[in-house]
């Protein structure tokens, strides 16, 4: 009889020992840590899972929810033919966030996009891309290239004021601040005080106030004025062309400026010319006018020596008498 008990423990410790090495169950029913009523294949209950391997999916979904809600978060690995990581939610409505929280012991870390070692709460290794906004609250957005000292400082607003602050960190002042056609990503225009700067490269709905202003042209300054071979209108056509248009020839009419406004630099470069025209009137004026004191004095002396004549006929006269 002590020789079957033997034998009998000795084939239950085997099968024990079996089942330990294997973990098999059985193809049918369910299996519950933490509650004797499990409603689906592995059902775990005040507790957590931990692995230090990996946790695989075949075929499905990874649905996570509480107990007695309608709604569940969908976590899909992979669709036929993408490598694409998936978040939604069942139950009719839209995903509200998707959170790592400090304040939360176990969703404390950073999160990485494009790289393995992210070194702040988010670090994307890549293109950034929304169709809204991108909002920061409380802080500054920061710009700059890795591994480089100097980076750009964008401060939205700061102690009540409403500006937008542009400034260089590393000890370096602000260079450039430029938006450039032969980049597509910056072309465009750019407007101050307005959202519609049209075709302007630059439009401000207000005023700009300078130490000075540089405009260069593409069309020649007036300097021709005083080439040799010009010809300078005469001043009855200055008039006859002002009688008739109410301005001078060149210079824009006052419905031109109203409605596209002023060209500073060709309007400039037009306001020289008239007075590099000026200059001529008033050059060949003054020649005629050295030449009228000419003929003044010549006729001066004329009338001088025609009174010595007179008077001698005069004296002529009376020892005649």
């Amino acid at each position: 009889m002590k020789k079957i008990m033997g034998f009998i423990v000795v084939l239950l410790l085997a099968g024990i020992g079996t089942i330990r090495a294997q973990n098999i169950f059985p193809a049918t029913g369910n299996v519950g840590i933490g509650t004797t009523t499990p409603a689906n294949k592995l059902e775990v209950k005040g507790g957590w899972i931990y692995t230090d391997g990996s946790i695989q999916v075949d075929g499905g979904d990874v649905f996570i929810s509480r107990v007695n809600t309608p709604y569940g978060y969908v976590c899909r690995p992979n669709t036929p033919g993408y490598k694409n990581l998936q978040f939604a939610v069942t139950g009719g409505g839209p995903l509200e966030n998707l959170a790592l929280n400090s304040n939360i012991s176990y969703f404390t870390g950073t999160v990485g996009i494009g790289t393995t070692a992210p070194t702040h709460q988010l670090d994307v290794r890549g293109d950034i891309y929304t169709n809204g906004m991108l909002y920061v609250d409380g802080g500054d957005v920061f710009i700059a290239r890795v591994n480089n000292p100097y980076g750009y400082v964008i401060r939205p607003d700061q102690d009540g004021y409403r500006n937008l602050a542009f400034a260089v960190v590393g000890g370096k002042s602000l260079d450039n601040v430029q938006v450039l056609a032969n980049l597509t990503q910056f072309s465009g225009n750019v407007g101050i005080g307005t959202s519609n700067p049209g075709s302007n490269k630059l439009a401000v709905e207000g005023t700009i106030a300078a130490r000075k202003v540089i405009v260069t042209l593409s069309n020649p300054f007036p300097d021709y004025v005083f080439e040799p071979g010009y010809e300078l209108p005469s001043l009855k056509s200055v008039e006859k062309y002002i009688n008739a248009n109410g301005r001078l020839q060149g210079l824009p009419s006052a419905d031109s400026v109203a409605q596209g406004g002023l060209d500073l630099g060709n309007t400039q470069a037009k306001l020289l010319e008239k007075i590099e025209q000026l200059t001529l009137y008033t050059i060949d004026l003054q020649k005629q006018v050295e030449d009228l004191k000419k003929q003044a004095e010549q006729l001066r002396a004329g009338n001088e020596k025609f009174a010595s004549l007179q008077q001698q006929i005069d004296k002529l006269k009376k020892k005649k008498h």
